[in-house]
């Protein structure tokens, strides 16, 4: 195959990703279509800049075109296959153009990475200034940062049209449709080779996106990229620090790692866009575990990079006693067991069994231990039992169940 012939088949391949985001246009524009009169698509106006500028046509939107339609006035993107057929991908911003040489989507050194920042926004007046001041600490100039706000009740708006950060866009959703909606439609409208994903009350810490690029500079191959994290209270008191020693699983077979653990916090991940795609859309019908569920679809397929060093904050608020280790046993386990199922054929029966154990006692320390009703440790105990059946740490969770049983709560109370 001739150089020629190789780079237009590269540039067919790199053009069919983007026709595949169907279900994430889909998925974007659900809320805003019915607002738009003589609009097919519906997607054009939930998507404006800050200074109001849509990126569709205002009385007429023409649907969804893989290449010419997904560009704005803030961030043009568009695909040029003239000039000797050199295959070059130019993205064109307000603040100047830079010119990058793609080749399948992977990492090809800093100027070659056009990089998108993903931030889901609800009632976040309070920390989204935060958050976007720790992506203008970073020492990379990034394509846009799209701010998607979910339906917020608050100063969440304000706050995003008052920064003075380069390339933020603004897109907004009539109502709360969940994370997972709101990182769709940030997927949707993002025009970068390569998403990066921060949450409005987190924050990034300085070097991230070096460090990030220097991962991916030594596993071209990878098309996510994570890095150590730590949790801080209300106070700034660090709670913990995970993601500090290698894992013992190979980039190749990361999957297994998230199956076991939630190892990967979603405002640390830098993933390529065509992979996202061609693992379809955050799922909605999930409260819980919707970006695990993510990144195992993507881990299945491809090598996974990770920096073991804490790159980014999470601040925690007030825990829910019994909200959350519920969701963990209604939404996270069953989601668990779903991806147990499809990847059987790539696991042994004792690392699957090892597995589901170790996902129980999580879920059922949790419940056991919320200090809630009966019903409520009934059922982290039967996790618990389960767990210890199955050879995880028989004698350390059967004492565990007999620990947070209602009995000796109330004897440690009242002696």
């Amino acid at each position: 195959m001739s150089v020629s012939s190789a780079i237009r088949a590269s540039w067919r391949r790199r053009l069919s990703a983007y026709e595949r985001t169907a279900a994430f246009r889909a998925a974007a524009c659900a809320d805003t279509h019915q607002s738009q009169s003589g609009c097919s698509s519906g997607r054009h106006n939930a998507d404006t800049d800050l200074h109001g500028q849509g990126k569709g046509d205002r009385t007429g939107c023409r649907g969804h075109r893989p290449v010419d339609h997904i560009g704005g006035d803030r961030g043009r993107f568009t695909v040029e296959m003239g000039a000797g057929r050199r295959g070059r991908r130019r993205a064109d911003q307000d603040h100047g153009r830079r010119r990058a040489w793609i080749s399948g989507g992977r990492y090809r050194g800093q100027g070659a990475m056009i990089v998108s920042v993903i931030i889901p926004a609800y009632n976040a007046e309070t920390t989204l200034a935060r958050a976007l001041g720790s992506v203008q600490a970073q020492d990379f100039r990034f394509h846009e940062v799209i701010v998607v706000d979910d339906g917020s009740t608050d100063e969440t708006v304000a706050v995003a049209e008052r920064s003075v950060l380069d390339g933020l866009r603004l897109v907004r959703h009539a109502g709360n449709r969940g994370s997972s909606a709101a990182l769709n439609t940030g997927i949707a409208a993002a025009s970068g080779d390569w998403i990066a994903f921060l949450d409005a009350d987190d924050q990034w810490l300085p070097g991230k996106m070096s460090a990030q690029l220097r991962a991916l500079e030594q596993q071209p191959d990878a098309a996510l990229c994570a890095t150590g994290f730590e949790t801080v209270d209300a106070s700034g008191a660090v709670m913990y620090r995970y993601g500090l020693e290698p894992f013992p699983e190979a980039p190749a077979v990361f999957w297994k790692r998230l199956l076991r653990d939630s190892a990967v916090a979603k405002p640390s991940v830098l993933a390529r866009r065509d992979a996202l795609v061609d693992a379809g859309p955050f799922d909605e019908s999930l409260t819980l575990g919707e970006d695990q569920d993510m990144w195992l679809r993507i881990a299945a397929r491809h090598p996974v990079a990770y920096v073991h060093e804490v790159l980014l904050r999470v601040h925690t608020g007030a825990p829910s006693l019994t909200g959350r280790p519920l969701r963990e046993r209604d939404q996270l386990l069953p989601m668990i067991e779903r991806h147990l199922l499809a990847l059987w054929g790539r696991l042994d029966e004792p690392e699957a069994r090892t597995i589901r154990a170790e996902r129980w006692a999580r879920t059922g320390q949790n419940l056991a231990s919320a200090q809630a009703d009966w019903t409520v440790w009934a059922a982290g105990a039967r996790l618990l039992a389960n767990a210890a059946m199955a050879g995880h740490r028989p004698a350390e969770t059967l004492t565990a169940i007999a620990k947070t049983s209602p009995p000796v709560r109330w004897l440690k109370r009242h002696l």
